[in-house]
């Protein structure tokens, strides 16, 4: 046993001195998940998540807590820690709270699955979820309909409410069809990276609203230095995420334009949260993924640079979009 307990020691020490040498945020909210099977470090990602100005750490930070919450060694850890008078139980009660009365977006959708989930038994235990009802009055924005959807799902668990099915998005970004009108319908853009260019064409009549909104977003200069948040070998790297977590979005929501365009092999395609939720995220394709077909928008697709595509991981930036001239 105590070999067991020096070489956890050990481990623990060698995270906490690669997350210190860490060279950017997007590093150090990998490493900060490599605590997820201590719960004991609890106090220490919190800390991490309150002070940070990176929402990619903040995001992991909470993940990184639902993770200790669920993870086999809980009983443990939260037996080692009642000896000096800390009950883990009230602890993460008190850290999910906070969670979703942040009223950041994946903290609410994080803390809140996490309640909601049978094996943690909260249902059992907690009897007051006003403020469950409270962070849902304040998530009514069009771009919180994640945190929306999951305080639903939660306060539906503990009411022993059926959910036959949730409220209905509503997009909020009307096409500009005098805009529409102007783009090129075989319309290139070139994504630039330190590894090389990617150039796509756009779908411009099949996807109007999605295209219109997205050369405005290039215009403003919107993408310029991205980094990666999202890469998935042989199905999607993805990006355009203002906070750089995968849960950002600009203040607006699109309409799906789903098409009988298949997502084959540099597919560019919208990332959502469900129907009429897209925003800013977009990704392409490894491969053919035939189970996104007719479920996401495919509004273009790579006419030169896969090779850049498989080369790129979590953490590249993208320098810049610039729209091709015709």
């Amino acid at each position: 046993v105590e070999g067991k307990k020096s070489l956890t020691k050990r481990m623990r020490k060698n995270v906490f001195d690669q997350y210190e040498k860490a060279g950017s945020p997007t590093e150090k909210a990998w490493i900060l998940k490599a605590f997820g099977s201590d719960p004991t470090q609890y106090a220490f990602v919190e800390q991490e998540w309150l002070k940070s100005r990176y929402p990619v750490i903040s995001t992991s930070a909470v993940e990184t807590l639902v993770t200790m919450r669920s993870s086999r060694q809980y009983a443990t850890a939260k037996g080692d820690l009642m000896k000096d008078g800390t009950d883990l139980d009230d602890e993460f009660l008190r850290l999910f709270k906070r969670a979703i009365a942040s009223g950041d977006v994946p903290a609410v959708s994080l803390a809140a699955g996490a309640l909601s989930d049978p094996k943690l038994q909260y249902k059992e235990t907690l009897d007051d979820f006003e403020f469950l009802k409270t962070a849902l009055n304040r998530a009514q924005a069009p771009e919180l309909v994640e945190a929306r959807n999951s305080l639903i799902v939660a306060l539906a668990y503990f009411m022993d409410k059926q959910i036959t099915r949730l409220p209905k998005p509503s997009y909020n970004h009307p096409i500009d069809w005098e805009r529409v009108t102007k783009i090129h319908p075989k319309q290139q853009l070139a994504i630039v990276t330190d590894i090389g260019d990617i150039i796509v064409q756009l779908n411009v009549n099949w996807c109007p609203g999605t295209v219109g909104a997205f050369i405005q977003l290039v215009k403003s200069g919107f993408y310029n230095g991205k980094p990666l948040h999202r890469v998935v070998p042989n199905f999607v790297m993805q990006d355009g995420c203002p906070r750089g977590d995968g849960w950002g979005s600009p203040e607006f929501t699109l309409r799906s334009e789903f098409t009988p365009a298949p997502f084959v092999e540099g597919t560019l395609g919208m990332a959502s949260a469900g129907k009429d939720t897209e925003g800013s995220q977009w990704y392409i394709t490894h491969s053919p993924t035939p189970h996104l077909d007719g479920k996401y928008t495919n509004f273009g697709y790579v006419v030169s640079g896969m090779e850049v595509v498989h080369q790129l991981d979590v953490g590249d930036v993208i320098k810049r979009i610039e729209i091709i001239k015709q």
